[in-house]
């Protein structure tokens, strides 16, 4: 069940380039966020739903163009904005 969560709902997918962020959050979740480890990088995310597209990802602020996490050493603040 939290494997179900985590992949799916929230959209956390592991992929050889690193981890990919496709949320399938349900409509009353206007904000939610989660906390997760992925090769040695501390991933907080925070979502901001709006809708069933993602809208916009920033990594410690800076937008990135497309839905792969960077892999970096350390602690990394994400927002998902979701349209």
């Amino acid at each position: 069940m939290q494997r179900a969560l985590i992949n799916y709902v929230f959209g956390l997918k592991p992929e050889m380039e690193g981890l990919r962020i496709d949320p399938c959050l349900p409509p009353s979740w206007k904000t939610c966020s989660i906390t997760k480890e992925f090769r040695g990088c501390v991933y907080h995310i925070t979502y901001r739903n709006g809708g069933a597209s993602v809208k916009s990802i920033t990594v410690d602020g800076k937008a990135i163009d497309g839905a792969i996490l960077p892999i970096k050493e350390g602690t990394v603040e994400v927002e998902v904005v979701t349209e």
